[in-house]
């Protein structure tokens, strides 16, 4: 999934795409620099520490940056 989006991205002119992979739940990750925008695809729903991990990926925006998350959502009728 990580390669396909990358070369989506490219296909459709975003020329400066750079990447970060890495277990964002890792307290001792360290990531340095901002980012235009942030995705997260199908992964919130499997981490336990939900909030601390979204506000890891919001402080790695740059100010009026795009955060995308896709989720799966299951309701119950």
């Amino acid at each position: 999934m990580f390669e396909l989006t990358v070369n989506r991205l490219r296909q459709l002119n975003f020329t400066r795409v750079s990447t970060i992979v890495g277990d964002f739940q890792d307290r001792n990750l360290t990531i340095n620099g901002k980012y235009d925008a942030v995705f997260s695809i199908r992964a919130i729903e499997y981490i336990e520490d939900k909030s601390f991990v979204l506000s890891r990926m919001y402080d790695l925006l740059k100010e009026g940056g795009l955060f995308l998350l896709l989720q799966k959502i299951l309701i119950e009728v």
